[in-house]
C-alpha cells in the first residue's frame, strides 16, 4: 500500500471515528427524552408501569448494542491509526492520547458514559416505574423480563479491547 493510499485511508477513518462519536453521543441524548417520558407514562398510567419499564429497557438495550459495536470499531479505527502514526515515526492524535488517558474512573468514557448511563437508567427504570408507581400488585414476570434485558444490556457492554493492544474507548 502505498503512502498516498495509507493517507487516504488514515483520513478516511478519522471521518468515520467523528461519525461514530457522534452516532455514540446521539444514542445517549435520546435516551435522556426517553427516560422522562417513561416516569411521566408510568405516572399517567400506572397500570401498565412495568410494561412501560420493560420498553424502555428494550429501547436502552438495543442503544447499548449499537454503543458496543460502535465501541469496537472506533478502537480497531484508533489501533490502526496509531500504528500508521508508529511507522511514520511521528506521534499523532491518537499516540498522545493513549499517553496521556485522563484519570479513571471519570476519564472512561466506556465506564461513565456507558454502563452508567446504560445500566443505571435501566435500573432507576425498573425500579420508579416498573415497581414503584405500579398502580397494582407489581407485575413481577415482566418486571423479571425487564430485570433480564438490563443484565442482557451489561453482558453487551465489556471494555473492548484488542488482542495485544491497550485501548481506552
Amino acid at each position: 500500500m502505498t503512502t498516498q493510499h495509507v493517507d487516504e485511508d488514515v483520513s478516511f477513518l478519522k471521518k468515520e471515528l467523528i461519525l461514530r462519536m457522534t452516532l455514540q453521543n446521539l444514542v445517549l441524548i435520546i435516551l435522556m427524552p426517553l427516560l422522562m417520558l417513561s416516569f411521566v407514562l408510568g405516572i399517567d398510567r400506572p397500570a401498565f408501569a412495568a410494561w412501560i419499564a420493560l420498553a424502555y429497557v428494550i429501547a436502552s438495550g438495543m442503544g447499548a448494542l449499537y454503543w458496543a459495536h460502535s465501541g469496537a470499531r472506533t478502537v480497531q479505527i484508533a489501533a490502526f491509526i496509531r500504528l500508521q502514526e508508529d511507522k511514520r515515526g511521528h506521534a499523532g492524535w491518537e499516540t498522545w492520547l493513549k499517553a496521556n488517558p485522563f484519570p479513571r474512573p471519570l476519564g472512561s468514557r466506556w465506564t461513565i458514559s456507558t454502563k452508567g448511563v446504560f445500566l443505571g437508567s435501566q435500573l432507576l427504570v425498573i425500579t420508579l416505574v416498573g415497581v414503584v408507581l405500579d398502580s397494582g400488585p407489581v407485575n413481577w414476570p415482566v418486571v423479571g423480563g425487564a430485570i433480564a434485558g438490563m443484565i442482557g444490556t451489561a453482558l453487551i457492554l465489556p471494555h473492548p479491547r484488542l488482542p495485544g493492544h491497550d485501548e481506552h474507548a
